[in-house]
């Protein structure tokens, strides 16, 4: 792999599949390539924190982080994710207010807005707004609106502002898939399929979900079966033990012996 792809895949497995083991040995495989930029100690730190849920395990890679140059607004921060990792969701939210009064940074509010997604729904979404209003040429606003949405069930918002977050980030395979989700949702399943083709064909970490979801578009959609059948397949071959797949061939089965 080159240094891109693993960056790419370390990032992906924190944010897309939380799969923090698989994370932290790509970001550490980064490291010893000679990756030691003080980002990369921070997702190491947060990865640590989740796999093991001790402070102690983040603390090495955070004082890496902080040797690497990084500002205390972004410490700060990565002790929000490490306090959130433990189940410390006070203490968690305390940070990123205080990371967020330092450096109101398009990163930092997003960490804020992760913090109180759970907590408070109406905060979140003010803080999301902040982001569009202080940063409206970024991206991170519109993906977290948009998000907050589709746990809303407002789909219809939700595709609006994810499209504006694809427009500025084209690469980013977590809003293009909510993108897809939302679509699912509103019944436009061609859009939704592109959506998650376009994700599988990066995703190497997660690519049971993505072969699943195009599948279930192709038989909503379309009415393929043959098709929808193949792809619900290749899911479960990649992952023998997936449910979703799996009732799915069966309802294909049972459809054709009635």
């Amino acid at each position: 792999m080159t240094e891109e792809e693993l960056l790419r895949d370390a990032v992906s497995a924190y944010y897309n599949v939380r799969d923090y083991a698989r994370a932290a040995a790509l970001f550490k495989e980064l490291v010893a390539s000679g990756h030691n930029e003080a980002k990369t100690f921070i997702m190491l730190a947060c990865c640590e924190a989740h796999v093991t849920k001790d402070r102690a395990a983040a603390e090495p890679w955070l004082n890496k982080a902080k040797l690497a140059g990084a500002a205390d607004d972004e410490i700060i921060a990565c002790r929000c994710a490490i306090e959130w990792a433990v189940g410390s969701e006070e203490e968690s939210l305390r940070l990123a207010k205080q990371a967020a009064r330092m450096n109101p940074s398009a990163e930092n509010l997003r960490t804020l807005f992760a913090a109180l997604q759970d907590v408070s729904p109406k905060d979140a979404e003010f803080v999301c707004r902040e982001m569009i209003k202080r940063y409206p040429r970024r991206p991170e606003g519109y993906d977290c609106l948009g998000a907050l949405e589709l746990e809303q069930d407002r789909f219809e918002e939700s595709v609006r502002h994810l499209e504006r977050a694809i427009e500025l980030d084209p690469d980013d395979l977590n809003t293009r898939a909510s993108l897809g989700d939302a679509y699912y949702e509103l019944g436009e399943y061609a859009k939704a399929r592109k959506c998650f083709v376009e994700v599988e064909k990066h995703e190497t970490a997660n690519p049971h979900s993505g072969l699943y979801l195009i599948g279930m578009c192709i038989l909503k959609g379309d009415g393929e079966r043959d098709l929808a059948r193949q792809y619900f397949e290749r899911a479960l071959a990649e992952k023998p033990d997936f449910e979703e797949a799996q009732q799915a061939l069966t309802e294909l089965d049972t459809d054709v012996a009635e």
